[in-house]
């Protein structure tokens, strides 16, 4: 049997745990509760991405809702949202607003941020040129008008990588050069 290289299986595509993530029940309690919390149209809502955070469609409300982890905290939240709204409105960047009269909510270990939905036409994908003006736009911009806290790059990698829960993931050795890297970085 001949195969040409790029051949690919015939079927469905499988499934996209990121992409295309299963619900998860306390997820869905959770975000059941800070809707309520913030008056907030839970009707219809689905997972659109999970990965290190999980991103909810709220279509009633034409928003989403990000549920952030133990690292995350209302206030950092507050903060991405400021400074999302000034880059903007100030710098032409095209940066997702946050939910008009909503603010962030913590629920049980998980926090939520609401920001506006901007559906994107099927099979959209910005070009390299597009998103090189918007990072251009971005560094030109001055520096914020209000404190910004000190960035720790891999911050949350470190944070990851230090819970009792990646040494079922991880052996010693890889634990200990994860380390090692971060900290070098």
């Amino acid at each position: 049997m001949n195969r040409s290289a790029d051949a690919r299986p015939v079927g469905p595509e499988p499934p996209d745990p990121v992409k295309n993530p299963a619900d998860d029940p306390r997820l869905r309690r959770i975000l059941a509760d800070a809707c309520q919390q913030r008056g907030l149209d839970v009707t219809g809502a689905r997972p659109m991405h999970r990965y290190n955070n999980t991103i909810y469609l709220l279509p009633a409300e034409h928003a989403v809702a990000r549920l952030t982890g133990a690292s995350s905290t209302a206030a950092s939240i507050e903060v991405t949202q400021r400074f999302a709204s000034w880059v903007a409105a100030e710098h032409g960047v095209a940066a997702t607003a946050p939910l008009p009269g909503t603010t962030p909510v913590t629920v049980d270990d998980v926090t939520i941020g609401f920001w506006a939905y901007y559906p994107q036409p099927a099979g959209f994908a910005p070009t390299s040129a597009q998103l090189a003006r918007q990072l251009h736009a971005l560094h030109r911009a001055a520096s914020a008008p209000f404190e910004l806290p000190h960035w720790v790059p891999l911050g949350s990698l470190a944070t990851a990588v230090a819970e009792p829960a990646a040494a079922l993931a991880l052996t010693d050795d890889e634990r200990a050069w994860l380390t090692a890297t971060i900290e070098q970085i």
